[in-house]
């Protein structure tokens, strides 16, 4: 398989950078080429042999060579041994050539000392010049390595940049500073809705592909560019010429040659968008499921509190009823008849508990507020706790869906003081509104006690099933309200819960029949 990244020049010239597809490009890069590959030893060995042989050729040749210069093979061999294997082993070969030539070449042979300043100065010549050229010959070997190493690693990284260029897993583009791209993959032409003939007119500008309310971005990523030579990755929408819509990912950074031209990148978040709102999809039925839940429960609670009012109540009262009337009777058992009747009178004063704290009749039939006072009178009565409800009454309506939600949220939050606040007081405050035509409800629940860190607590179901943090915030927001909880570590807490009025006048008269019943 063979990919193309065309990229035009000029007059729309376009020269074309080819791979093969297959495996990586070249593999893990070091600065080892074929100088460092050379071992010491070949190295090292090399220069003695290049000293010897120079050394045989001054003592074969010596009489031609003492009439010009006997060093003349010896820089030859300094200089081959430096230039094969650096400064070191031509240092070596300018000892071994300077030793040699003063026991065997210079007068007075087989011997070390020399006799005149003609041939001191000759051999000394020797020794600079030929450290002279093994020096620069390393040095020039070194500058050869390098150049050969930072030649094979442009060439590596210019593989890879066309391999990741011509795979199109991303679009990369190249463009002046003005957004006219002459240079791109077939994956940025496919993110910009167009093609190779326009792409070599040089008819494409990534600024007008752009969505009218993102340009200001593109403004703001040119501006790094100029400043700081790269700009941070954005997101922004593809306006096609179909009407259709790409995110994508930009990013792009200014090329050092020439300076006028960026090198930048593309990368479509389509499959990111659709995931992100499969999972709100998913959430969104998720909060369903659990309103639909909280709802069913509701439900449940009305018809256990109706049949325990309508059959087990009512059942209870009878009995109550006949013993009375038996007890008035002189059938000697008037005693444990007395019993008796107290006993079912604790089981139907405790079922009509039961009935209430299961689905209070007076939340259905006179609204919240009047609710939240039942429930301050039981909680007081219960555990001690002074709490206090303020609210203005105008405007309520009996039956309305929020008050349901507000009342068992109210009771969830006292609970929640009763068991870990550790307060004296506690303050429920309702307040009705009307804003842009609708009407809100807003409850607060604050108390004086121990408070809590928010940040290290999280919304969490109740300690024993009971409504709990989190189905009250999730119930509310179902219901398109919100919740706030603010606390400190010493400084009480404050619940504030904000729901929309939703009218259900149904509700209250479904209620309508057990209230009356209840006042039996």
């Amino acid at each position: 398989m063979e990919t193309r990244f065309a990229r035009t020049r000029g007059g729309g010239d376009t020269d074309s950078m080819h791979f093969m597809a297959g495996g990586p490009v070249g593999g893990t890069t070091s600065y080892r080429t074929a100088y460092t590959r050379r071992g010491v030893a070949t190295r090292y060995g090399v220069s003695l042999l290049a000293s010897f042989v120079a050394f045989a050729i001054a003592r074969y040749f010596h009489r031609p060579l003492a009439e010009i210069s006997p060093f003349i093979v010896f820089y030859a061999a300094v200089a081959f041994s430096s230039w094969y294997g650096g400064f070191g082993p031509g240092l070596l070969a300018v000892v071994l050539s300077s030793v040699a030539a003063d026991y065997y070449l210079l007068e007075p042979r087989l011997d070390f000392h020399l006799y005149g300043v003609g041939p001191l100065g000759r051999l000394l010549l020797f020794v600079a010049v030929g450290t002279l050229i093994a020096w620069l010959n390393g040095q020039l070997l070194s500058a050869n390595e390098r150049c050969e190493y930072e030649a094979r690693a442009a060439r590596i990284n210019e593989a890879r940049a066309t391999r990741l260029a011509g795979s199109n897993l991303i679009g990369v583009f190249f463009s002046d500073l003005e957004g006219n791209i002459h240079g791109g993959n077939d994956e940025c032409l496919r993110l910009a809705g167009r093609n190779h003939a326009e792409l070599a007119a040089g008819l494409i500008n990534w600024r007008q592909l752009t969505a009218p309310e993102h340009r200001h971005l593109d403004e703001r990523a040119l501006s790094e560019v100029k400043q700081r030579r790269v700009c941070t990755p954005f997101e922004k929408d593809h306006l096609l010429r179909d009407g259709r819509r790409i995110p994508v990912l930009m990013g792009c950074a200014a090329l050092l040659e020439p300076g006028d031209e960026c090198i930048g990148f593309l990368m479509d978040l389509s499959p990111q968008r659709r995931a992100e709102a499969d999972a709100r999809a998913y959430q969104e039925r998720l909060a369903a499921l659990s309103t639909e839940l909280l709802e069913a429960e509701e439900r449940e609670r009305r018809r256990i509190a109706t049949v325990l009012h309508d059959s087990v109540g009512q059942s209870l009262a009878l009995a109550r009823l006949k013993v009375e009337a038996a007890s008035h009777g002189e059938n000697g058992h008037t005693g444990e008849l007395s019993d008796a009747e107290t006993l079912i009178l604790q089981v139907i004063r405790e079922t009509r508990r039961l009935t209430c704290e299961l689905s209070p009749p007076v939340l259905y039939e006179l609204g919240l507020v009047p609710a939240l006072r039942w429930l301050a009178e039981q909680t007081t009565a219960q555990y001690g706790l002074a709490l206090e409800v303020r609210a203005d009454e105008d405007g309520e309506v009996p039956g309305d869906q929020a008050n349901v939600v507000l009342f068992e949220a109210a009771r969830e939050l006292v609970r929640n003081v009763v068991r870990h606040a550790r307060a004296t007081s506690c303050t429920i405050s309702v307040h009705r509104e009307t804003k842009d035509g609708g009407r809100t409800v807003r409850l607060e629940v604050r108390d004086n006690g121990v408070g809590f860190d928010t940040t290290a607590t999280r919304f969490a179901a109740g300690d024993h099933g009971g409504f709990g943090l989190f189905n009250i915030r999730e119930r509310v927001k179902r219901l398109g309200g919100h919740v706030a909880i603010h606390a400190q570590p010493g400084g009480g807490t404050s619940a504030m819960l904000v729901l929309p009025s939703i009218s259900s006048p149904g509700s209250g008269r479904e209620r309508t029949g057990m209230h009356e019943r209840s006042k039996t």
